[in-house]
């Protein structure tokens, strides 16, 4: 189905692109990167249905106070 498909895409989308502003958060708030250690749906599922309505990271520590996901560029 094209909707399984497209959810896998943004799926795989989201989470690299998580990975990588968390490192950049967690470098400059802590002098270290905080390590995802679960997701759930888990990172890299192929097989996501397209209802699933929410996306959960835990992380190995807390995360600083006035960190925040958003992105920026292209």
């Amino acid at each position: 189905m094209r909707s399984k498909g497209c959810a896998r895409g943004l799926m795989a989308a989201f989470a690299g692109w998580m990975a990588g502003a968390v490192a950049l958060a967690g470098v400059a708030v802590t002098g270290g990167t905080p390590k995802i250690i679960i997701t759930s749906p888990s990172a890299g599922s192929h097989d996501v249905d397209p209802s699933v309505a929410e996306i959960t990271v835990t992380f190995d520590r807390d995360r600083a106070k006035g960190c925040s996901w958003t992105g920026g560029g292209g």
